[in-house]
């Protein structure tokens, strides 16, 4: 009986450490700038379902990397890893609907992505949605939720994100009075972010 139990169990980590493997052997292949191997690489773990590799598989479509350029192909891509969840897909999803690539211009549908991947807790969403309540892009314009949204970004940030989410928020505060600090300060600590 225990022998039953382990095969199970053995195919399933064997499995699950062939995909980590073939997916960092694209990962080496996208950084020596092999995108053909990146592609060759990640194409069959996006097929059986694995987010990292549907979005990486999309950037190399939008980019024209490795594959003919196709931004119709990237939005099927991005949409499959958005659906399941993966936030730096909805965002690319957002930015696709909000400039019409691959896909119609539609502004709700870029609004609803991109507030998907904000609450999921993506830095350059977070940040986008609160520059969006700042200049009332698509969104009542209201500088105290674009503070607590562009604040959030701050905490999630790193890099060229967070450099440019601190100076939204240092001129965002030199706007503001301090009750309408405050409040940001108050509707930020209500906020439950995703990963």
């Amino acid at each position: 009986m225990k022998k039953f139990l382990f095969l199970p169990f053995f195919l399933l980590t064997f499995s699950s450490s062939v995909a980590l493997a073939d997916f960092g052997e694209g990962m080496s292949a996208y950084q020596r700038g092999d995108y053909a191997g990146a592609f060759a690489a990640w194409l069959p773990l996006a097929e059986k379902g694995d987010v990292r590799s549907q979005n990486n598989i999309g950037i190399l479509y939008r980019r024209g990397m490795g594959v003919l350029k196709s931004e119709t192909k990237a939005f099927e891509w991005y949409e499959r890893a958005a659906i399941q969840g993966l936030p730096k897909s909805q965002y690319n999803l957002s930015l696709l609907y909000k400039r019409g690539r691959g896909v119609k211009r539609d502004g709700k549908l870029a609004l609803k992505w991109l507030e998907q991947a904000a609450m999921n807790g993506y830095p350059r969403a977070l940040l986008d949605l609160g520059k969006r309540y700042e200049k009332g892009v698509g969104v009542k314009k209201d500088p105290v939720k674009a503070l607590m949204w562009i604040s959030l970004s701050v905490k999630k940030a790193r890099g060229k994100t967070l450099h440019h989410a601190a100076k939204a928020r240092e001129r965002l505060i030199g706007k503001l009075n301090e009750r309408q600090i405050s409040e940001a300060r108050r509707m930020q600590s209500l906020v439950k972010l995703g990963s």
